[in-house]
């Protein structure tokens, strides 16, 4: 049972009031998100859910509302909800672009439900909603673009966690640590490196001159601190000759002498490319030297 507010109560009694869906996602990176499903910005404890106004994104498309699905169990339950882009940005990019780059993976998505009375005046801006209830939360799944033009979000609960293999810890190969959490115990910001954009970078290669080996930034990030994409960031697939090629392109061209971060990657192995490169073999995860099962008796 959900817990109800005391004015929320008395208002649901009346059996008149209007319904906004409400929609809060919080990005991998920490960033929130949120937005109203209704034609107005709403107002709920002190939070602000803007609507799509001129620009989207519109949430809960007419005849498309949010579809949840609920069973007892530990099976997993979900959410869908359909999105009409408009010209709306997600961290600079646009958003169906941001679908495909990967900016909601591992996000997670919070939706509610409004309930402002039938009385409310348009005077009030955001519209002040008497209480909103929690209808589900979970991680976003598969999000599936139709035509480019309307993109479908799947939510999985909470108890998609349950689906992952266990336990965690498998023997492999590689390193099982992530480079700079915990277990692995580098300091990133000790190997952090700065540069600026040279001539003839591009969206997807950007030119700088640095010092570093070939290959110490592979796998590694780029983070810009200025110029048109400042806060934004990607993974870097190579860095040889000058260039630091990246896993996906930036929403624009930097412009020459924009300020960037690096951090150097690390594949995992106990090669240069891993465990040696940050002197940290004694912290490795890894099972190199577990035969294949052909060979294993």
């Amino acid at each position: 049972m959900k817990a109800l507010s005391a004015a929320l109560q008395s208002l649901l009694a009346t059996r008149q009031f209007i319904v906004i869906d409400l929609y809060t996602i919080t990005l991998a990176d920490g960033a929130v998100l949120r937005y109203s499903g209704g034609d107005a910005d709403v107002l709920d404890g002190g939070v602000r859910y803007p609507c799509g106004g001129w620009t989207g994104p519109y949430w809960g498309l007419v005849g498309d509302n949010a579809q949840c699905h609920w069973k007892l169990g530990t099976d997993v339950q979900t959410l869908t909800v359909s999105v009409l882009p408009g010209t709306a940005l997600v961290e600079g990019s646009p958003f169906v672009q941001a679908v495909e780059t990967g900016v909601f993976d591992g996000a997670w998505l919070e939706y509610r439900r409004a309930y402002l009375p039938l009385a409310t005046s348009v005077q009030f801006w955001p519209l002040p909603a008497t209480g909103s209830v929690r209808k589900f939360y979970g991680r976003i799944g598969d999000i599936s673009p139709a035509g480019g033009s309307v993109v479908t979000f799947c939510v999985n609960s909470i108890a998609d966690i349950l689906q992952q293999p266990w336990p965690p810890a498998v023997y492999q190969p590689g390193c099982l640590n992530v480079l700079g959490d915990a277990a692995c115990g580098i300091n990133l910001t000790q190997w952090l490196v700065t540069g600026t954009v040279a001539a003839g970078s591009t969206a997807l290669v950007i030119a700088a001159s640095l010092t570093q080996a070939a290959g110490w930034f592979d796998q590694g990030d780029i983070a810009f601190t200025s110029g048109v994409l400042s806060g934004q960031s990607r993974s870097i697939r190579a860095w040889a000759d000058g260039t630091l090629t990246l896993m996906t392109p930036f929403p624009h061209v930097p412009g020459i002498g924009d300020a960037f971060q690096l951090h150097p990657g690390c594949d995992g192995t106990m090669d240069a490319g891993g465990c040696p490169k940050f002197s940290n073999l004694a912290n490795f995860r890894g099972h190199p030297f577990v035969p294949p099962p052909s060979t294993a008796n």
